[in-house]
Formats: C-alpha cells, sequence, structure tokens
C-alpha cells in the first residue's frame, strides 16, 4: 500500500470520510498498529482538510469518485492544498 510506502510510525494521513468499507477500514484497523494515524475529513469541505494536516501528515487520501456516495473530489483544490503542505494528494 502506497501509505505504509509514505508514512511511519508517528505520522498520519488525511482521508477522505467516504471512502469504500474495505478502504475505509484498511486506514481504521491496519494501519493504527504501526502507529500510523488516520484523519478522516469531509474532503467536500477544502477547509477542514487545511485543518487536518499538521506538521506529521505524509499524505491527503480520497477516491476520485467515491463508492459510497458518489460524491466527486474536488481534484484541482485538494492538490492545491497537498501542494501547499508539501504533501502528496494520492488518488
Amino acid at each position: 500500500m502506497t501509505i505504509t510506502a509514505l508514512a511511519q510510525a508517528g505520522s498520519n494521513i488525511v482521508v477522505a470520510s467516504n471512502l469504500s468499507d474495505s478502504i475505509r477500514d484498511q486506514f481504521r484497523y491496519r494501519l493504527p498498529p504501526l502507529g500510523i494515524t488516520a484523519r478522516f475529513v469531509e474532503t467536500s469541505e477544502i477547509g477542514q482538510v487545511e485543518r487536518a494536516i499538521d506538521e506529521h501528515t505524509k499524505g491527503i487520501f480520497v477516491e476520485s469518485i467515491s463508492i459510497s456516495d458518489l460524491l466527486v473530489s474536488d481534484i484541482e483544490a485538494l492538490a492545491t492544498v497537498a501542494h501547499d503542505a508539501g504533501v502528496p494528494l494520492i488518488v
């Protein structure tokens, strides 16, 4: 998984809250034992994404179109936030 290549114990990933169940479970149950925290946010609210980022954030993870509710992510806005924070946007 891309996340384990980017993050290590003590770091976090900002994650879209509307992911498919199987992907969300990866962030909820597989990564915490490795010391990697997921910060779930509504990615349609760009301000929430910006506020969730800190010095330990290693990336922003979204689905281009969420499976759960067919929300289309604003990739351009999310890419700007990621670029400004110096972290990758993972789609």
